[in-house]
């Protein structure tokens, strides 16, 4: 997947982030788990927050800033589903779909992070990327749990 300009990439992370935001809805009416099912439907709303940030965003000011720049070379598979979900997934199936795409999620926001040069712009992404970050690692402690 090439980018051809920045409102491309943000337009592509809000596509991405409803996705995310949907996933989490179906996948939490899917597992009888009530641990995961009230993470997924908290990460849902997280991820419909991420939303608003990036329908927020001033995308004329941010094109200004990062003029002139390499967009960054985002691999398709580094960014791609690598499968669809199914309501006949396990929890830990559910789990470790979740934890692939947030993986994605922090990859692209953090390649956002670096072509930025505005500290605003960097932070924002910064923000995002960790967020997404927090998410993965909180799927984690749910999958290990579900090991135990």
């Amino acid at each position: 997947m090439k980018f051809s300009s920045i409102k491309e990439i943000i337009d592509y992370a809000k596509e991405k982030e409803e996705e995310a935001r949907y996933y989490y809805i179906e996948a939490s009416k899917y597992t009888d788990n009530k641990n995961i099912k009230e993470l997924f439907e908290r990460l849902a709303k997280e991820e419909e927050n991420h939303k608003k940030v990036l329908e927020d965003l001033k995308i004329e000011e941010i094109s200004k800033q990062v003029e002139g720049v390499t967009l960054p070379k985002i691999k398709s598979e580094d960014i791609k589903v690598s499968k669809k979900y199914s309501p006949n997934m396990s929890p830990k199936e559910l789990l470790e779909f979740a934890i692939e795409e947030e993986k994605k999620a922090f990859y692209l926001y953090t390649e956002m992070e670096e072509i930025s040069e505005s500290k605003k712009v960097k932070d924002l992404f910064r923000f995002l990327a960790m967020q997404e970050a927090y998410h993965k690692a909180k799927l984690e402690d749910e999958l290990e749990n579900l090991a135990l």
